[in-house]
């Protein structure tokens, strides 16, 4: 949690803490001051200020001693009087991935390692590890032995070496979802059950998550002011030798605090470049517009696919179908 969030806290400990009698939180259920717990509140609210700041300061403390990412879990030591508290278990965030979130905001993703600077991809690296480890035959039989003695971590960590080797090898497959199952099960948050799971469920041969019908995100994109929605179509763009410029005017309709519903239109001089589109407000009204978006919240990527005329120039630049689901367990 960034600083802002952990003084927010504080704040609210300080200001409302003590008379407060109920407090509903994210993640958890609500809290409340009773006769038996009036402090409760109060206690609650300070415990988790203290719960970000031990997990902020400790991480870097084992930055700053020369610890890598994946090595401050274990050095993240906080008081059992904060973990053993029910309401800071972690059943959403743990403490193993809160860590490398404070090393990623400050260092980033590289750990100085030159090894590490511009590795192989996944797939070509798992070809030269399996070749290496003497063949995808001596992994599985390891890896075997190593499940039935619990260790699914490392289990599922060769098996997937040997299914980006090979991805139709059905028994490294097996015997990684049989892993990653394990480990689901076995976890106390919530978030890591399901990335298990997920990864699980993509290595079953009896699933086509690609036939799974997906959520409509025009419900989303109807809710984008015009800038949120050009970044949006930016992401959508078709990479094409092209280049093209154009006008785009936005109509925003917001309600103010009186209950009045302010209108504010604003143009924008968007321009396409070999797939990459990049756009600035402009203040004048007298140009010709290219392209009109108006009214509340017309879901605008289906609007240009429909136009015609000029428009029409503009909707083969970009994709109005995206890629939902793809693979996590394999190339």
């Amino acid at each position: 949690m960034e600083k802002a969030g952990r003084d927010n806290l504080i704040e609210a400990q300080r200001r409302y803490g003590p008379k407060a009698k109920v407090l509903f939180h994210a993640h958890t259920w609500p809290r409340y001051a009773t006769e038996e717990e009036p402090d409760a509140i109060n206690r609650y609210l300070l415990d988790q200020a203290r719960l970000y700041k031990g997990i902020h300061d400790e991480s870097l403390k084992a930055v700053n001693a020369g610890y890598t990412i994946n090595e401050l879990a274990e050095q993240v030591a906080l008081p059992e009087e904060l973990t053993n508290q029910w309401y800071l278990r972690p059943y959403y965030g743990t403490i193993a991935h809160n860590s490398k979130a404070v090393y990623q905001k400050y260092i980033g993703w590289y750990d100085s390692n030159p090894v590490n600077l511009n590795p192989l991809p996944p797939e070509r690296e798992a070809k030269q590890m399996v070749k290496y480890m003497g063949g995808a035959e001596a992994i599985l039989e390891k890896a075997h032995e190593d499940y039935e003695k619990g260790n699914y971590q490392w289990a599922a960590k060769v098996t997937n070496l040997v299914i980006y080797a090979d991805p139709e090898n059905k028994e490294a497959r097996a015997l990684c979802r049989r892993s990653l199952t394990q480990l689901g099960y076995q976890s106390e948050s919530g978030a890591w059950r399901n990335e298990y799971l997920t990864g699980a469920l993509e290595l079953k041969e009896d699933v086509d998550l690609f036939s799974i019908e997906s959520a409509d995100s025009s419900e989303l994109s109807a809710q984008m002011n015009g800038e949120m929605l050009l970044d949006y179509l930016s992401i959508h763009t078709i990479s094409t030798k092209k280049q093209q410029t154009g006008m785009v005017k936005f109509t925003d309709d917001w309600q103010l605090s009186n209950g009045q519903i302010h209108s504010l239109t604003t143009t924008y001089f968007i321009d396409y470049w070999q797939g990459i589109l990049t756009y600035y407000p402009i203040s004048s009204d007298k140009e010709e517009v290219t392209l009109i978006y108006e009214g509340k919240r017309l879901a605008f990527l289906q609007q240009m696919l429909d136009s015609s005329g000029e428009p029409r120039n503009w909707s083969m630049l970009f994709k109005a179908d995206t890629n939902n689901y793809f693979n996590i367990m394999e190339p």
